[in-house]
């Protein structure tokens, strides 16, 4: 018990992290938008300016996105400003908002949207590092480490986005 005391002692305070920007913050511009996505969606959806291909994370891999979901996401984000605006005290300023968010909906600004975001931290991304490790390979199911066996989730951090579609049996 003192050989623990002692440590805690030696550490720093703890301190609460800081608030995430409300989606009220976010500027009521195409930029705005972008940021408001990556806000939202940047663990789950990069650009790979490489390839000039949109990659969504689905649970194993980067897979790229062939049914358009980046739209879909979009469009979500546009309609949580609307759905935000109920939060704003200020009246004037929550039909702004929910004015923008519902602007934000239409076609073209949807597209300005993903045409900023391309640039949006952590959504851009150079390409160049993506399925670099010969010793991952990609399963339906997670990704085998073919140079010790191992079969384990699939992690972001990997950067895969092949996968042989077959799913591991460990009995097989």
């Amino acid at each position: 018990p003192d050989e623990l005391e002692a440590l805690a002692d030696a550490c720093e305070e703890w301190e609460a992290p800081a608030e995430p920007p409300a989606v009220t913050g976010f500027e009521h511009t195409d930029a705005g938008n972008a940021e408001l996505f990556a806000y939202l969606f940047g663990d789950k959806v990069r650009y790979d300016h490489a390839a000039e291909r949109w990659l969504i994370w689905d649970q194993h891999r980067w897979a790229p996105d062939i049914s358009l979901e980046i739209y879909r996401l979009a469009l979500t984000a546009a309609r949580e400003r609307k759905r935000a605006s109920a939060d704003i005290d200020d009246r004037k300023a929550a039909d702004a908002a929910w004015a923008w968010g519902k602007s934000s909906e239409s076609t073209s600004k949807i597209k300005a949207t993903l045409d900023q975001l391309r640039s949006v931290e952590p959504v851009s991304d150079n390409g160049m590092s993506w399925d670099v490790n010969p010793q991952l390979l990609g399963l339906a199911n997670g990704v085998v480490n073919l140079a010790t066996g191992e079969f384990r989730a699939g992690k972001r951090e990997d950067r895969i986005t092949m996968s042989c579609g077959v799913a591991y049996d460990v009995a097989a």
